[in-house]
């Protein structure tokens, strides 16, 4: 690895074998490194696993591709290892045709290292008489011309937020972009406290800097309608949202009651509530009532289509059809939960990223899994960054909320104006 500036010893190496030809490399340099072998939107071979190898989360990864041109294959890998908490900061390939590869990979923290580069080739080739001068030049000229950068696969990613706006098809989803841009904030905070009396005091805290707080009403001990319309008004008075997190997964009919009766009573303070989409269709469109029911357009659902948690059974097919059950409830739907962009969004969806700690840890010791604010907008896709524990627990939780706050939106801000 001498010839990679700066790069530090992988964990592994991986290869980009999109004709699953069986090769392997036991070492680069003096380094032995572990193989792992992906298939790009299908299983590979035998095995029914998108990606196959011996890995672990926090491990560093090299990519080995033979051909770059604009560097997508080896983006589409990185963002699927990203998923699974691996780094991938640099990728090793034999021939770059140097037409926007590298400066593509760049844009998203990877940098590329070739073996040989076309100019190199026609140069060599040149001096060998295998091809006059004229034709290299040509050859030249026409690489220089055809330069391409990466086809974004997402506009949602680099869409302005005004625009975004003019798509939404709910109120809620416009009162959210609304409050970003006024606020200049992407911030939403978990706040998992066992009392509402906290839960008041630390909106009533950290209420101007964030756009949503999501509870969770099922864990706190001292639940009253009149404490949670207290904390409805602390809402109004430093404008954000209240996030019902209570992923709804039943019958169309149980959620209906789930929603609107019991002694939460849901739907006449929450302004955004989970659901998964594993019931189906069905339910996502008939959750909050009939078409004349107010709650429609009072409230928002937000899909869980991807967890922050290890061995989650919500992989990339499972969220790829849920996002198309979102898109059929689009009237209800205002966005979703998750730790990738999925294709079939729309720039009106709202992605909403967990795991988000700015901590050295990469998870805690039931599962979660971490990741930046910075990771989580322009790796991961995230329009609002959702901070738990590394805020709550803070010692300053107000200092705490404004760097999150800072740091969240300056990669928002990055995202959309440098794609």
């Amino acid at each position: 690895m001498q010839f990679i500036p700066g790069l530090k010893s992988p964990s592994m190496s991986f290869f980009v074998p999109y004709s699953l030809a069986s090769f392997r490399l036991r070492s680069i340099g003096t380094l032995l490194v572990t193989e792992i072998r992906v298939a790009i939107g299908r299983a590979v071979y035998g095995t029914k696993k998108l990606i196959e190898g011996d890995f672990r989360p926090g491990m560093n990864c090299i990519i080995v591709e033979d051909v770059v041109t604009t560097g997508t294959s080896v983006l589409e890998t990185a963002i699927e290892l990203r998923k699974l908490g691996i780094e991938v900061t640099h990728a090793i390939v034999l021939l770059d045709r140097r037409q926007g590869g590298k400066e593509n990979l760049s844009k998203h923290g990877i940098e590329l290292s070739s073996v040989f580069h076309v100019e190199e080739i026609m140069a060599s080739l040149e001096k060998q008489s295998k091809v006059d001068h004229k034709v290299a030049e040509e050859v030249m000229n026409f690489i220089r011309g055809n330069r391409q950068p990466i086809l974004n696969r997402n506009p949602r990613l680099h869409v302005s937020l005004e625009e975004r706006r003019s798509s939404c098809k709910h109120p809620i989803a416009s009162r959210l972009f609304d409050l970003m841009m006024a606020k200049k904030s992407n911030l939403c905070v978990a706040a998992d406290l066992p009392s509402l009396d906290d839960v008041i005091t630390l909106a009533e805290s950290i209420g101007p800097k964030i756009v949503v707080l999501k509870i969770h009403v099922d864990i706190l001990e001292d639940f009253s309608l009149t404490k949670i319309r207290q904390l409805k008004e602390v809402a109004r008075a430093h404008e954000f949202l209240i996030m019902e997190d209570r992923k709804f997964a039943d019958i169309a009919n149980t959620v209906q009651q789930q929603f609107h009766g019991g002694v939460y009573r849901i739907s006449e303070w929450a302004d955004l509530i989970t659901a998964h989409p594993l019931p189906g269709p069905e339910m996502i469109t008939h959750m909050f009532g009939d078409s004349s029911s107010d709650s429609r357009r009072t409230c928002g659902c937000v899909l869980i289509l991807e967890m922050s948690t290890k061995n989650a059974l919500t992989n990339e097919d499972y969220a790829k059809e849920a996002a198309k059950w979102g898109l059929i409830a689009s009237d209800i739907v205002t966005g979703f939960v998750g730790q990738s962009a999925p294709n079939s969004d729309f720039p009106g969806w709202i992605q909403f990223t967990p795991g988000v700690n700015s901590s050295s840890a990469s998870g805690d010791s039931k599962g979660q899994q971490y990741c930046s604010p910075a990771k989580a907008v322009l790796e991961r896709g995230a329009d609002i960054i959702i901070v738990g524990r590394g805020l709550i627990n803070s010692q300053d939780v107000v200092a705490t909320a404004e760097t999150y706050r800072t740091e969240g939106w300056a990669a928002l801000t990055q995202r959309i104006t440098n794609p």
